[in-house]
């Protein structure tokens, strides 16, 4: 029995405004919306939020869910996509490729801030031996 339904639509701009193509075939894709029923303590919960209702009043659904992703479908193969999938076939920067640029960037500014650390130190060095 399905005790919630809700609808998620990842990116609007990227799902409605923009054209995308079919990985396998390179027929246009179709927006249409691809339904799942998760059960709370299934594995797959984890990936999903249970909690129905207006802001203030909310409560969480412990049994099936329905939920109604916006994804896309080939009309021609006949297969369906999430936003997450064609974004990575596309080659669009998802949440996990900005983690790792995010990563990069970190260690680019550690080694900046070591490399700083560094001069600062050879010019003090450097001061106090052969200046004073």
């Amino acid at each position: 029995m399905i005790q919630g339904k809700k609808h998620i639509n990842e990116d609007v701009g990227y799902t409605f405004f923009k054209k995308h193509y079919c990985p396998y075939c390179k027929q246009k894709l179709k927006i249409s919306t691809i339904k799942k029923i998760i059960n709370y303590n299934s594995p797959d919960a984890k990936d999903y939020d249970f909690w129905i209702g207006p802001t203030g009043n909310r409560h969480l659904v412990t049994g099936n869910m329905e939920f109604h992703i916006k994804g896309f479908k080939c009309p021609n193969c006949n297969k369906c996509f999430f936003v997450d999938e064609i974004k990575k076939a596309e080659g669009v920067c998802t949440d996990s490729t900005k983690e790792d640029i995010a990563d990069k960037k970190w260690n680019h500014k550690v080694a900046l801030v070591f490399l700083v650390v560094f001069v600062v130190c050879y010019t003090i060095y450097y001061l106090v031996k052969f200046v004073l």
